[in-house]
């Protein structure tokens, strides 16, 4: 659902919602074929598995190119990181992947602060389908899952 979710005092959640457009698209028959059956699959309206295609694009896919990222397998990064030495991850992690997440925050969001930072976690965990939400209280970060 694109709606965010907000956590109250009582630990109960509110749906905020969006505004919405009705629009008509011509899409191969296949592939509706294919949205609706995980649409039965989980349940669910065919406009949700579009939304979701639809935001992450938005918020992700078309951004790929310009940020360099690309999609690895989890066997491939275990792999890599395997014949690293500690010393070769901690410069890794310190020297490369520290500047290329500051690279993909400028491509992705236009800024490097925290609400960004935060905003392009939730993303990254969102197309990993791991559910987070992040608020910012008195500059405090707080990562809540459910």
């Amino acid at each position: 659902m694109l709606a965010k979710n907000a956590r109250h005092r009582n630990n109960t959640r509110k749906r905020t919602r969006k505004v919405t457009t009705t629009i008509t698209f011509r899409i191969d028959a296949d592939t509706i074929d294919k949205l609706r059956a995980e649409s039965t699959r989980h349940d669910v309206s065919l406009n949700t598995p579009v939304n979701k295609i639809l935001k992450r694009y938005v918020q992700w896919d078309m951004f790929e190119p310009q940020a360099g990222t690309m999609p690895l397998a989890k066997p491939v990064v275990a792999e890599l990181l395997v014949n690293m030495s500690k010393e070769q991850i901690t410069y890794f992690a310190k020297n490369i992947a520290k500047t290329a997440v500051q690279d993909i925050l400028l491509v992705m969001k236009g800024k490097i602060d925290l609400d960004s930072f935060l905003s392009w976690f939730e993303t990254l965990m969102d197309k990993a389908f791991i559910e987070i939400n992040h608020t910012l209280e008195k500059m405090i970060a707080r990562i809540d899952t459910p």
